[in-house]
């Protein structure tokens, strides 16, 4: 798990090892840096990115309640041959806009 903060806005990123997958661990994970960073660092507004066929990450970014706001091509993923789709995510929290 991972969040880098610029900007008052914070990037969250994973990697879950594959024997880990489908127990919840990065959602959770997840939504306690979201949590943490909230309460004690005062930042509202995060974002994630993943690959268009990554649909465990993008569903774990719809659980904290993001939302996707856009979508961009010429991803290119390491050892892959072709380009993808990559997707970002939002949460705003408090409504702020």
């Amino acid at each position: 798990m991972s969040i880098y903060v610029e900007d008052g806005v914070g990037e969250l990123g994973w990697i879950v090892r594959r024997s880990y997958w489908g127990n919840g661990f990065a959602a959770e994970a997840a939504r306690a840096i979201v949590d943490h960073f909230a309460a004690h660092f005062g930042i509202r507004h995060f974002v994630a990115h993943c690959d268009a066929e990554n649909v465990a990450s993008y569903r774990i970014m719809e659980k904290l309640g993001m939302r996707r706001t856009a979508e961009y091509g010429g991803r290119k993923n390491r050892g892959a041959a072709a380009e993808s789709t990559e997707y970002q995510y939002e949460l705003l929290l408090d409504g702020k806009e």
